[in-house]
Protein backbone atom coordinates (compact mmCIF):
# COMPACT_ATOMS: atom_id res chain seq x y z
CA UNK A 1 0.00 0.00 0.00
CA UNK A 2 1.42 3.69 -1.06
CA UNK A 3 0.71 6.03 0.91
CA UNK A 4 1.72 9.99 -0.08
CA UNK A 5 2.61 12.49 2.65
CA UNK A 6 -1.03 13.49 2.14
CA UNK A 7 -2.31 10.55 3.47
CA UNK A 8 -0.20 11.34 6.52
CA UNK A 9 -0.94 14.51 6.83
CA UNK A 10 -4.47 13.24 8.32
CA UNK A 11 -2.74 12.95 12.00
CA UNK A 12 -2.84 16.65 12.31
CA UNK A 13 -6.88 15.37 13.29
CA UNK A 14 -5.23 13.01 15.65
CA UNK A 15 -6.37 12.85 19.43
CA UNK A 16 -3.72 13.58 21.94
CA UNK A 17 -5.26 12.70 24.83
CA UNK A 18 -3.58 9.57 25.74
CA UNK A 19 -7.06 8.12 27.85
CA UNK A 20 -8.40 8.11 24.07
CA UNK A 21 -6.01 5.63 22.41
CA UNK A 22 -8.22 4.34 20.13
CA UNK A 23 -8.31 7.97 18.21
CA UNK A 24 -4.63 8.28 19.15
CA UNK A 25 -3.30 8.04 15.47
CA UNK A 26 -4.07 7.49 11.84
CA UNK A 27 -6.23 4.49 10.17
CA UNK A 28 -4.81 3.75 6.73
CA UNK A 29 -7.93 1.33 5.55
CA UNK A 30 -7.12 -1.33 2.97
CA UNK A 31 -7.98 0.74 0.11
CA UNK A 32 -5.46 3.11 0.70
CA UNK A 33 -7.84 5.60 2.48
CA UNK A 34 -6.19 7.58 5.49
CA UNK A 35 -8.64 8.99 8.64
CA UNK A 36 -7.50 10.50 11.81
CA UNK A 37 -9.90 12.12 13.97
CA UNK A 38 -10.27 14.03 17.70
CA UNK A 39 -13.62 13.16 18.48
CA UNK A 40 -14.18 16.87 17.01
CA UNK A 41 -13.45 17.11 13.80
CA UNK A 42 -12.14 14.25 10.84
CA UNK A 43 -9.76 14.30 8.00
CA UNK A 44 -9.76 12.13 5.61
CA UNK A 45 -7.31 11.59 2.13
CA UNK A 46 -8.14 9.32 -0.75
CA UNK A 47 -6.10 6.78 -2.11
CA UNK A 48 -3.07 7.60 -4.59
CA UNK A 49 -3.08 6.26 -8.05
CA UNK A 50 0.39 4.35 -6.84
CA UNK A 51 0.78 0.79 -7.31
CA UNK A 52 2.56 -1.22 -4.78
CA UNK A 53 5.41 -2.15 -8.00
CA UNK A 54 6.39 1.37 -8.51
CA UNK A 55 7.80 2.14 -5.28
CA UNK A 56 11.99 1.29 -5.11
CA UNK A 57 13.35 -1.61 -4.02
CA UNK A 58 14.58 -1.18 -0.15
CA UNK A 59 17.06 -3.23 0.72
CA UNK A 60 17.87 -4.41 4.34
CA UNK A 61 20.53 -7.12 4.48
CA UNK A 62 20.07 -10.08 1.98
CA UNK A 63 16.35 -9.34 1.73
CA UNK A 64 14.40 -7.10 -0.42
CA UNK A 65 12.17 -5.67 2.20
CA UNK A 66 9.02 -4.65 -0.50
CA UNK A 67 8.01 -5.68 -3.52
CA UNK A 68 10.31 -9.11 -2.35
CA UNK A 69 10.45 -10.51 1.26
CA UNK A 70 6.98 -8.99 2.08
CA UNK A 71 2.73 -9.68 1.66
CA UNK A 72 0.82 -6.28 0.56
CA UNK A 73 -1.44 -4.96 3.41
CA UNK A 74 -5.14 -6.71 2.57
CA UNK A 75 -7.01 -5.04 5.99
CA UNK A 76 -7.10 -1.68 7.67
CA UNK A 77 -4.55 -0.71 9.71
CA UNK A 78 -3.78 1.56 12.39
CA UNK A 79 -0.95 4.02 12.50
CA UNK A 80 -0.26 5.53 16.43
CA UNK A 81 0.81 9.09 16.04
CA UNK A 82 4.32 8.91 17.10
CA UNK A 83 4.89 6.24 13.86
CA UNK A 84 2.68 8.63 11.75
CA UNK A 85 4.55 11.74 12.48
CA UNK A 86 7.90 10.04 12.06
CA UNK A 87 7.03 9.13 8.23
CA UNK A 88 5.10 12.33 7.27
CA UNK A 89 8.99 14.27 9.02
CA UNK A 90 10.79 12.59 6.49
CA UNK A 91 8.59 12.84 3.75
CA UNK A 92 8.51 16.76 4.43
CA UNK A 93 12.04 17.34 5.00
CA UNK A 94 13.63 15.98 2.03
CA UNK A 95 14.13 17.15 -1.43
CA UNK A 96 12.94 14.18 -3.89
CA UNK A 97 13.22 14.20 -8.01
CA UNK A 98 10.54 11.42 -7.93
CA UNK A 99 6.99 12.20 -7.37
CA UNK A 100 6.66 8.71 -5.92
CA UNK A 101 9.60 9.26 -3.32
CA UNK A 102 7.28 11.72 -1.38
CA UNK A 103 5.56 8.43 -0.24
CA UNK A 104 5.76 5.70 1.94
CA UNK A 105 4.81 2.01 1.35
CA UNK A 106 2.82 0.05 3.89
CA UNK A 107 3.82 -3.73 3.54
CA UNK A 108 3.43 -7.08 5.77
CA UNK A 109 6.83 -7.80 7.01
CA UNK A 110 6.85 -11.75 9.08
CA UNK A 111 3.23 -10.64 9.24
CA UNK A 112 3.52 -7.09 11.29
CA UNK A 113 2.61 -4.41 9.10
CA UNK A 114 5.88 -2.32 8.60
CA UNK A 115 6.78 1.43 7.01
CA UNK A 116 9.08 1.91 4.34
CA UNK A 117 10.25 5.11 2.95
CA UNK A 118 13.28 6.20 0.96
CA UNK A 119 15.16 9.25 -0.82
CA UNK A 120 17.33 6.52 -2.68
CA UNK A 121 20.00 6.66 -0.31
CA UNK A 122 19.04 6.32 3.26
CA UNK A 123 15.95 3.95 3.66
CA UNK A 124 13.56 4.45 7.04
CA UNK A 125 11.79 1.36 7.97
CA UNK A 126 9.32 1.78 10.99
CA UNK A 127 7.60 -1.03 12.30
CA UNK A 128 3.67 -0.66 12.98
CA UNK A 129 2.87 -1.19 16.87
CA UNK A 130 -0.02 -3.59 17.73
CA UNK A 131 -3.35 -1.34 19.08
CA UNK A 132 -5.73 -3.07 21.00
CA UNK A 133 -7.70 0.23 21.06
CA UNK A 134 -8.10 1.47 17.28
CA UNK A 135 -9.98 3.65 15.43
CA UNK A 136 -12.59 1.32 13.43
CA UNK A 137 -13.84 1.46 9.92
CA UNK A 138 -17.57 1.40 10.80
CA UNK A 139 -16.71 4.70 13.21
CA UNK A 140 -15.31 6.47 10.43
CA UNK A 141 -18.24 5.11 8.07
CA UNK A 142 -21.00 6.10 10.94
CA UNK A 143 -19.95 9.27 11.14
CA UNK A 144 -19.68 9.95 6.85
CA UNK A 145 -23.24 8.58 6.33
CA UNK A 146 -24.73 11.71 8.50
CA UNK A 147 -22.96 14.09 5.90
CA UNK A 148 -25.75 12.76 3.26
CA UNK A 149 -28.22 12.88 5.77
CA UNK A 150 -28.01 16.36 7.02
CA UNK A 151 -26.35 18.82 4.38
CA UNK A 152 -28.57 19.92 1.90
CA UNK A 153 -26.28 21.96 -0.25
CA UNK A 154 -22.56 23.38 -0.02
CA UNK A 155 -20.25 26.18 -0.53
CA UNK A 156 -17.21 26.06 -1.64
CA UNK A 157 -14.50 28.46 -0.33
CA UNK A 158 -10.96 28.99 -1.76
CA UNK A 159 -7.96 29.00 0.22
CA UNK A 160 -6.81 32.33 -1.15
CA UNK A 161 -9.86 33.66 0.89
CA UNK A 162 -9.73 31.44 3.72
CA UNK A 163 -5.99 31.93 4.45
CA UNK A 164 -6.16 36.00 5.15
CA UNK A 165 -9.06 35.17 6.68
CA UNK A 166 -7.72 32.68 9.36
CA UNK A 167 -5.16 35.13 9.65
CA UNK A 168 -7.23 38.24 10.37
CA UNK A 169 -8.98 36.72 13.01
CA UNK A 170 -5.86 35.21 14.71
CA UNK A 171 -4.24 38.16 14.34
CA UNK A 172 -7.29 40.32 16.35
CA UNK A 173 -7.29 40.80 20.04
CA UNK A 174 -10.39 38.49 20.42
CA UNK A 175 -10.17 35.76 22.66
CA UNK A 176 -12.70 33.28 24.07
CA UNK A 177 -12.89 30.07 26.47
CA UNK A 178 -11.56 27.19 24.34
CA UNK A 179 -9.64 29.29 21.78
CA UNK A 180 -10.60 31.37 18.81
CA UNK A 181 -13.59 30.30 16.50
CA UNK A 182 -15.47 31.74 12.99
CA UNK A 183 -19.00 31.46 12.27
CA UNK A 184 -20.33 30.91 9.05
CA UNK A 185 -23.86 31.91 8.08
CA UNK A 186 -25.37 31.29 4.38
CA UNK A 187 -28.59 30.93 2.53
CA UNK A 188 -27.55 28.63 -0.43
CA UNK A 189 -24.56 27.34 -2.72
CA UNK A 190 -24.63 30.68 -4.13
CA UNK A 191 -25.21 33.47 -1.47
CA UNK A 192 -22.73 35.16 0.08
CA UNK A 193 -20.80 34.20 3.24
CA UNK A 194 -21.33 36.05 6.24
CA UNK A 195 -19.29 35.56 8.79
CA UNK A 196 -18.68 36.69 12.57
CA UNK A 197 -16.01 35.72 15.25
CA UNK A 198 -16.85 37.66 18.21
CA UNK A 199 -15.55 40.52 19.78
CA UNK A 200 -12.09 41.68 20.50
CA UNK A 201 -11.05 42.68 23.96
CA UNK A 202 -11.26 46.18 23.25
CA UNK A 203 -15.42 45.50 22.01
CA UNK A 204 -14.86 45.83 18.56
CA UNK A 205 -17.09 43.06 16.86
CA UNK A 206 -15.34 41.08 14.37
CA UNK A 207 -17.42 40.19 11.27
CA UNK A 208 -17.49 40.37 7.28
CA UNK A 209 -18.74 39.01 4.42
CA UNK A 210 -17.23 36.86 1.75
CA UNK A 211 -18.64 37.25 -1.79
CA UNK A 212 -19.02 34.08 -4.12
CA UNK A 213 -16.36 33.59 -6.52
CA UNK A 214 -19.11 32.63 -9.32
CA UNK A 215 -22.91 33.68 -9.11
CA UNK A 216 -23.81 32.32 -12.19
Amino acid sequence: MILTKENFEVIRAASDDETRLYINGMLAMSDGTTVASNGAMMFRVSPSSYKDDEYPEIKYGDKTMNNGDSTPITKDVFINTPVAKLTLAQLRKRKRTLPILKAAELVNVNGKPTIFATDLDTPVIYPVPDAEEALRRDQVESILKQKDAEFKFSIRLRLDVLQPLIEFVRKTQYTAPGGQYIDFDFTGPKSAVYFQAGETDTNQKIDGVIMPANRD
